[in-house]
């Protein structure tokens, strides 16, 4: 048995063994066997509301297979659900956020029909197929890999990443996992068909994929695979691979325009571009996210932690952005002169980078990576492999800077990976503790029943549209409205107007970060003078900033602000809320910035 330079034998003929998928699969299950106890998180309440015949709040329908329409782009709806309090005031009543998913939606409902109250059998759900698409990617990697060890460390690197916790930890986002699990077959099914000729994988091949598509978006990642596999790897000439990649993209036309057909998609939001309906502003967050999900998917820091910089960490999305391209840069470097010998090198550089396009649309998370980890991972058991064969290109002077690169890599997937999954596993866990305990500082007595609870200052978006959800959900008291009157990005300065109105300015404007901009796009502005009424309630855009933001709104309720029916809470810099004073007429308060990693992160 010859050795391997910087690797054991017999840890390659390990790696080799058909029984390493089932072991791979075990371990990844075990590491990601911690988020049993997460119980259910934000989204998962909203599948509770609309599995019910009557959601109990308004603006939600009853929908067992139609799970993920959040916003639906009905001016009615839209409405509703911002006098329920769920969207803030400022959100476009147009603005919608809405994913075709409905066999993700099925088990959603099984899960609910056959373990209602019991969310930990539920995550066993998520983890049983998360085992089945470990086990799928093992095929994958088996096929397209000439070494039988190289597919095995692929499949390693990519089973105990840790960017997999987020999308298996949280029951709402099984979605992706059942999408990828029904589409890969697509692919082994295409390469079965050029290779072989394969008449049955020919007509399998479509069908799998229209499968993954009725589970999610994610399965349009498995396209890009298709596509790269005709431009690298497909040797036969230009019209017959067009032949054989037709099928494939007349199903996502096809599925495409059911989707629209039906109202799905994303419009007016500031976060989500759908490339059809929005092609510059998708790509103008292409320029921005690409590089950003590319270093999660091959390094660190964690694409999560994009949106939030400016609010934590102000300054640093400009390195972390620079950061992406000197990574990617480096691996394209790396990676030529594999390339030059292996075609499979570009299939999967190219498979990588055409699946990380469509998850460009939403706002960045490291959960949207389960596709174009597929070819991240691959690349990086590539350069490792060779690395360890001793087996890359001499003569270029690159072979020093592989070893370093290849050690890294060694150590943040190998080593930092399966610590960081278990954890990842749980996060989403941290969130729920923060929401429920800024929850629990909102009185559920009987009386609230009967009173407007105004939220002065909710850190973010989360800390006050989550409520109502939560109340509904779990059988809480809620008070009759939810209002929020800003959030904490910044101080308030908060002056009484006369008897029943006040004059709110943040000191930053509205629609200043982030999260205030996912119900609402800057390119569809709230004018001067323009005024959202709810119940008992009118807000009114009193002045703009110089780029068009409100920068003061005028409050005016329906009863003096005193009037008992009217409860006014803030946040209290540490896990909740506190009653706020109103001020007296014409006077002015200060309501000083949030601490948003304490109150985030605890």
């Amino acid at each position: 048995m010859r050795p391997v330079v910087g690797l054991p034998a017999r840890w390659r003929d390990y790696l080799a063994a058909p029984r390493a998928r089932l072991v791979i699969a075990a371990l990844a299950v075990l590491l990601v066997a911690p988020s049993l106890r997460v119980g259910l998180v934000g989204d998962d309440l909203f599948h509770v509301l609309m599995l019910r015949p009557e959601p109990g709040v308004r603006g939600l329908a009853h929908g067992p297979l139609d799970l993920f329409r959040f916003a639906t782009g009905r001016a009615d709806a839209n409405h509703a659900l911002m006098d329920e309090g769920v969207f803030p005031w400022w959100a476009d009543p147009e603005a919608r956020l809405s994913f075709w998913r409905p066999l993700s939606s099925l088990t959603h409902w099984l899960d609910h029909r056959l373990f209602p109250g019991s969310p930990a059998l539920m995550h066993v759900h998520n983890l049983v197929w998360y085992g089945a698409l470990v086990l799928l990617v093992g095929l994958v990697y088996r096929r397209f890999f000439g070494r039988p060890w190289y597919a095995g460390l692929a499949l390693l690197l990519y089973a105990v990443d840790h960017a997999r916790g987020p999308t298996v930890g949280w029951i709402a986002n099984r979605n992706a996992l059942v999408a990828l699990t029904l589409a890969l077959p697509a692919l082994l099914s295409y390469e079965s068909a050029c290779r072989r000729g394969d008449r049955r994988a020919a007509v399998l091949g479509p069908i799998f994929l229209g499968l993954g598509l009725l589970a999610g978006e994610t399965a349009l990642t498995v396209v890009a695979y298709l596509l790269a596999y005709a431009l690298w790897l497909d040797r036969g000439p230009w019209w017959s691979r067009l032949l054989r990649l037709g099928p494939y993209l007349g199903i996502v036309v096809i599925w495409r325009l059911v989707h629209l057909t039906l109202g799905h998609g994303a419009e007016r939001s500031g976060l989500y571009f759908d490339p059809g309906r929005d092609p510059l502003g998708f790509a103008t967050a292409v320029l921005e996210r690409l590089p950003v999900l590319l270093l999660a998917a091959f390094a660190l820091p964690f694409s999560d932690l994009w949106d939030v910089y400016p609010l934590i960490a102000p300054g640093w999305q400009r390195p972390i952005w620079l950061l992406g391209l000197a990574v990617a840069g480096a691996l394209v470097a790396l990676l030529r002169p594999l390339a030059a010998r292996d075609r499979t090198v570009g299939f999967w550089s190219m498979g990588c980078l055409l699946a990380t396009l469509p998850v460009c649309a939403p706002f960045p998370n490291d959960r949207l990576l389960m596709g174009p980890s597929l070819g991240a991972m691959a690349l990086v058991a590539r350069l490792l492999g060779a690395v360890a064969d001793g087996a890359y290109p001499a003569g270029l002077g690159w072979q020093r800077p592989a070893k370093a690169a290849a050690a890294l890599l060694a150590v943040l997937h190998l080593a930092l990976g399966p610590v960081l999954l278990p954890l990842r596993a749980r996060a989403v866990a941290l969130i729920d503790t923060r929401l429920r305990r800024a929850d629990a500082s909102i009185p559920a007595t009987a009386a609230i029943a009967g009173q407007t609870l105004v939220l002065v200052n909710p850190p973010i978006d989360p800390f006050g549209g989550y409520f109502p959800i939560y109340r509904a959900a779990l059988d809480r008291p809620a008070p009759r409205h939810f209002r929020w009157l800003a959030t904490g990005v910044s101080d308030l300065d908060i002056e009484r107007v006369n008897a029943r109105a006040l004059r709110v300015r943040p000191a930053g404007g509205y629609l200043a970060s982030s999260s205030q901009l996912m119900l609402r796009s800057p390119r569809h502005p709230l004018a001067l003078g323009e005024t959202i009424s709810l119940t008992g309630v009118m807000f009114e855009v009193t002045a703009l900033t110089r780029d068009g933001r409100p920068a003061e709104v005028e409050v005016r309720f329906a009863v003096p602000l005193e009037d008992p029916s009217l409860r006014f809470m803030q946040w209290d810099g540490a896990d909740g809320y506190i009653p706020f004073e109103v001020p007296l007429p014409g006077h002015t308060v200060r309501v000083p910035a949030v601490d948003l990693r304490r109150a985030i992160f605890g």
